[in-house]
């Protein structure tokens, strides 16, 4: 039995969705990304300033398995360093 091969179309409509879904998952990406520069510059900013320090330890807590999770997801794709992905998942567990 020989199985049929798939159109030329339907190929190219394939190639279509793979291509629409990387680019959301690039979309997704970058703001992750934002969203961890965005964390970083917050404790730099505020590395040295107790009132603001206070204020950020008053808020409520941020899922760290979910950060660390994304953080390595990142890794994983290329997105980030280790030594980057050290760094701030460091940073992730000394607020903790």
């Amino acid at each position: 039995m020989q199985l049929p091969y798939p159109s030329s179309d339907q190929i190219q409509w394939q190639l279509e969705q793979q291509r629409q879904l990387a680019a959301a998952q690039w979309q997704a990406q970058q703001v992750q990304i934002e969203q961890l520069e965005a964390l970083t510059n917050q404790n730099v900013a505020t590395s040295n300033q107790p009132e603001a320090t206070a204020a950020l330890q008053a808020t409520p807590p941020v899922d760290l398995v979910e950060q660390l999770t994304q953080l390595a997801a990142l890794r994983d794709q290329g997105i980030l360093t280790e030594e980057e992905f050290s760094t701030e998942k460091a940073k992730l567990l000394k607020r903790d």
